[in-house]
Order: C-alpha cells, then structure tokens, then sequence
C-alpha cells in the first residue's frame, strides 16, 4: 500500500518518498541551502539559527561504517560552517548576545574552533565586555593547548591585543 515505509525494487530497498514524512538531516540542508540565497542578512541569519536548532548531536552515533563517519563529518562540518556564519552576520547586524551564542553553539560542538573563540572575543568586545575578552581568550589558550600543544594563532594574539589595548 503507499503508507509502506520502505519499497522493494529488484534486488534493492529504498525509502518511500511518496510518504509524508519530516527527515531533519534534509530540513537542516534546505535551511543552509535557503540562507545562502536569501537576499537580506536578517532572512540569512533566521534561516542559519534554524538549521542550528535542528542539529541533535553526531548523526547516527552508534554506527562505525565508513559511509556513516564520512557523513556524521560532513553534516559536522556543515554545522560548524553555520554557526560561524550565523556569528559573523550577527555581529554584523549588531547583535553581540546572538553572536555569542552561535560561537557558544560550536565550541559544544568542537572545543578547538579557534574561530569561534575569535567571534566570541568580538561579540564580548561588541557589549563592552572587557573580561568577556579575557575570559575567551584564555579559554582559547587552553582549548588549543590541550588539543594541539601549542598557542593560538597569530591572527587570535593580534585580535586580543587589539582588543584589549588601552
């Protein structure tokens, strides 16, 4: 009948896509795909913070397969990219606490985001937030420390400097 949820067609199985259905992975896309062609920064920014809201963790977790890490990777990697996105355009809009929190977002998601720590740095900087700076910062140091034994990047020492100058 067509409310069977997976078809036989030969020696292959496939999903039904005549059911009516809501498959996150493929709403989070459509909002990524929607935000690139919006016209208007505050329609891009909506539609980046949806597909943000969509994203549940590593996609299907508990299988090792190799078509499923390259997909978990790049569903990953979309996500992050998002986020960074999502950031910039609020800073741009100026609207730090919005910044923060899409930076806040992808340090969850990977703690080693030396671009999200100089967002975040910004936004901090946006509000006036002189100990937020130092604060993120810091946070960075150690994040890239325990992670790759070595330093923030010369652009994040300049920011900091820049930021924190009197």
């Amino acid at each position: 009948g067509s409310d069977v949820v997976v078809l036989g067609l030969d020696d292959l199985y496939q999903f039904n896509f005549a059911l009516d259905y809501e498959y996150d992975v493929e709403t989070f896309e459509r909002e990524l795909e929607q935000a690139d062609f919006a016209e208007k920064n505050e329609e891009r920014l909506t539609r980046l913070l949806r597909a943000a809201r969509l994203d549940h963790g590593d996609f299907l977790p508990e299988i090792d397969a190799e078509g499923a890490l390259v997909e978990r990777e790049r569903l990953k990697r979309r996500c992050l990219d998002g986020l960074v996105s999502a950031a910039n355009l609020a800073l741009d809009l100026n609207r730090p606490e919005q910044a923060l929190q899409s930076c806040q977002a992808a340090l969850n998601i990977d703690p080693s985001l030396e671009e999200a720590y100089r967002l975040a740095m910004r936004g901090y900087d946006a509000e006036g937030n002189r100990a937020g700076v130092i604060r993120q910062y810091q946070a960075c140091i150690q994040a890239m420390k325990q992670e790759f034994g070595t330093a923030p990047s010369q652009q994040t020492v300049h920011l900091f400097e820049l930021l924190t100058r009197q």
